[in-house]
């Protein structure tokens, strides 16, 4: 009976930890430069051994080999550094645009293989949006006209005041927040059961795959999902009009809980992106590019650092964002 009763007690205590270091929010457990030079738009590939970035007008697209430091030039023809994206396939995939002899614009999707430094064009040229939509398998690419799907798992993109779900062959279309200037920044959390988008002019909201809304969480930009609880974005001046340097702030995808700040105003952090293994990148004030370890365990105030990436930061460094 006695052994019965300690193991029920180290089973519940056990759980009682484990239920504490999942409520934890996150923090930057270490962080590493990753460019030394200006970077704008920074992807991690999946394996985290190559980072993706662009000259600030979006002109040339490189990737940096992480183990050695070689660049690699993937194109400099028709902006292809706005939107390039990695694939759970691990590919590189980015739209070019062109101006055509009746004036418009036709954009091309392209994917680059940095294991062999080969290209291919994966989507011929057609007027209209073509949409990025990064998956972990593959990627869909999304036109007006016709698409390119190297997908078997879900995805989402907006179209105006639309978010549009696609299962398989099943296509969704809902409006959330209803009509206004646009929805952008559509994305999917990593368990695929809920939607983070900005309805431009009304701020953040979540919802889920039925477009029932679980969450509006103010002004913010460039969301995108640290896990299945966090969403992390960049602060707005529709939050604060005296923001000068921008902070990512980590915000519950619930609505509830305080908002922590994961970079502080002198870094001047911008252009957040969580890559398909989990780390974020993005572009810190000497406008180089930054991967980041985030934690959501608890700090231990006596433990030394096992972050890869070598500068930890301290418990006192959250600051609450409301």
């Amino acid at each position: 009976m006695k052994f019965k009763y300690k193991l029920l007690s180290a089973l519940a205590l056990a759980m009682c930890i484990a239920g504490c270091a999942q409520s934890e929010p996150p923090r930057l457990a270490g962080t590493r430069v990753v460019v030394p030079r200006p970077a704008y738009f920074p992807q991690l590939s999946p394996d985290g051994k190559y980072v993706a970035y662009s000259s600030v007008d979006g002109l040339r697209l490189q990737v940096r080999k992480l183990d050695n430091d070689s660049v690699i030039k993937v194109d400099s023809v028709g902006a292809p550094g706005y939107d390039a994206r990695f694939g759970g396939d691990g590919l590189l995939y980015y739209v070019t645009m062109e101006r055509r002899y009746n004036n418009l614009i036709y954009r091309t999707a392209h994917c680059f293989d940095v294991t062999t430094g080969r290209g291919k064009i994966v989507l011929t040229p057609q007027h209209g949006a073509v949409r990025l939509c990064p998956t972990s398998d593959g990627m869909a690419i999304v036109g007006e006209n016709k698409s390119h799907i190297a997908t078997k798992r879900r995805y989402v993109y907006t179209e105006g005041s639309h978010l549009v779900i696609c299962d398989g062959s099943h296509r969704s279309t809902m409006s959330p927040a209803g009509q206004c200037a646009g929805y952008i920044w559509a994305s999917l959390s990593p368990d695929g059961s809920k939607v983070v988008f900005d309805a431009v002019g009304k701020g953040l909201y979540v919802c889920d795959l039925n477009g029932k809304v679980l969450a509006k969480l103010g002004y913010y930009m460039m969301p995108c999902w640290l896990d299945n609880d966090y969403i992390v974005a960049m602060l707005s001046p529709a939050n604060n009009t005296t923001v000068k340097k921008q902070q990512l702030i980590a915000i519950p995808a619930n609505g509830r809980g305080a908002k922590v700040a994961l970079t502080t105003p002198d870094e001047d952090a911008t252009y957040p992106m969580v890559a398909l293994n989990g780390q974020l990148v993005y572009v810190g004030k000497d406008v180089e590019a930054v991967a980041a370890q985030v934690s959501r365990e608890a700090l231990l105030k006596d433990a030394k650092s096992t972050a890869p990436f070598g500068v930890t930061r301290s418990g006192s460094y959250h600051v609450d964002v409301d």
